[in-house]
C-alpha cells in the first residue's frame, strides 16, 4: 500500500529548529523539486491503475523542508488537486512564509485539507530559542490564517504540535535534547500554558492540538544520548516505511521522514516507475532489514535507531 504520498518540494527551511537535524538533503543533488518532477510523481499516483491498486489517500506537502522555499508551491498544490480531488492534502508549515496574501489563495481555492504547525511556545522568548526565527511575524501569519478560515468558511484542519520545551537544555551555545532531571525545568513552561490558550482562545473546535516530546534525531552522531538502552534497536516507524512513500526533490524515494538526509534510497522517478520501485528488490531489502531482530544492519540514520525514539519513553 502506499496510503500517504510525502513530497519534499524543498530540503532547506526558514527555521534552525534546536530538535531538527541540518543536513536535511545531504545526499541528494537538488534541493528543490522542479514542477516536472512534482508532476511526474502526481501524474502516476493519479493513474486509475496506480489508485486502483494502491489507494492513496493523502498527500503530504513540506515534508523535509519549507514548502514555501519553492517557487512553484502554488502550481504543484494545484496540481494535486486538479489531479487527485478526492484525495487530501496536508501541508507542513513553521508559518514564517504563510503570509496573507499565500494563505487567501490556498483557503479561497480549497488547495489543503489540512495545516501541520508547530508552536512551541506562545513566550517570545521561548519561541525563537527553540525555532530560531522570529516570533512576531509568525504569529500574524498564524492568527491571519484563523481569521482568513472564517471569512472564507474554509473547512481547512489545523494541526498543532507543541514540542514539550521541558525537554530542552542549553549547551556551550547550542541546543541539546537530554532527558529531563525530574524537578529541574529548563526555565519556561511545560507546554500546558501553550496548549490551554490555543486550544481554548484561538482555534476552532475541530482543530488539534497535541503536546508532544521530541525524539533524538537531532542528535545522531554527537554522543549525547548515547545512554540509551541498547534494546532500542527495532524500527519504531516500520507501519510507515511500509504504507508510505517520501520523495526528495529529485525524485528519489527515500526510506521516512526521519532520513532526513535522504540515505536510504530504493529508487528515482525518472529511472522506474513509482511501482516499479515499490515492487523492486531494493525496497524488498531495506523492509527485509529493518523487520529483523537489529534495525542498525539497515545503515544509513537506522544504524543509530535509537535517536528515532521518543525522549519520554526512554
Amino acid at each position: 500500500m502506499i496510503n500517504s504520498l510525502n513530497l519534499s518540494l524543498s530540503t532547506n527551511c526558514t527555521a534552525d529548529c534546536i530538535f531538527c537535524p541540518s543536513n536535511r538533503g545531504e545526499c541528494i543533488p537538488e534541493k528543490t523539486m522542479t514542477v516536472a518532477t512534482a508532476f511526474k510523481i502526481i501524474n502516476e499516483v493519479a493513474t486509475p491503475e496506480f489508485q486502483e491498486r494502491f489507494k492513496t489517500q493523502e498527500v503530504v506537502v513540506g515534508e523535509n523542508g519549507d514548502l514555501f522555499l519553492n517557487p512553484n508551491w502554488l502550481d504543484i498544490l494545484r496540481h494535486i488537486k486538479r489531479k487527485l480531488p478526492k484525495v487530501k492534502v496536508s501541508i507542513q508549515t513553521n508559518f514564517l512564509l504563510l503570509t496573507s496574501d499565500k494563505a487567501k489563495t490556498i483557503l479561497e481555492e480549497d488547495l489543503v485539507s489540512q495545516v501541520s504547525c508547530n508552536i512551541d511556545s506562545l513566550d517570545p522568548k521561548a519561541y525563537e530559542l527553540a525555532k530560531r526565527i522570529p516570533f512576531e511575524p509568525v504569529w500574524n501569519n498564524f492568527t491571519e490564517f484563523q481569521r482568513l478560515r472564517e471569512e472564507t468558511g474554509s473547512k481547512a484542519l489545523l494541526v498543532v504540535n507543541i514540542l514539550n520545551p521541558f525537554y530542552y537544555t542549553f549547551h556551550i551555545g547550542h541546543f541539546y535534547l537530554t532527558r529531563p532531571k525530574k524537578g529541574s525545568p529548563c526555565g519556561y513552561n511545560d507546554g500546558k500554558e501553550t496548549h490551554d490558550k490555543l486550544f481554548n482562545e484561538i482555534l476552532r473546535k475541530d482543530d488539534i492540538v497535541n503536546t508532544l516530546t521530541p525524539c533524538g534525531w537531532a542528535e545522531r552522531g554527537r554522543g549525547v544520548v548515547d545512554d540509551i538502552p541498547a534494546e532500542f534497536n527495532k524500527c519504531p516507524y516500520i507501519s510507515r516505511i511500509e504504507n508510505e512513500a517520501f520523495f526528495a526533490p529529485d525524485g528519489t524515494w527515500y526510506a521516512c521522514c526521519l532520513d532526513s538526509k535522504c540515505e536510504l534510497q530504493i529508487g528515482n522517478v525518472y529511472e522506474q516507475s513509482i511501482t516499479e520501485i515499490h515492487d523492486g528488490q531494493d525496497r524488498k531489502d531495506l523492509l527485509e532489514k529493518l523487520r529483523s531482530d537489529d534495525v542498525r544492519t539497515a545503515g544509513g540514520p537506522c544504524k543509530d535507531v535509537k535517536y528515532c525514539y521518543c525522549l519520554k519513553l526512554i
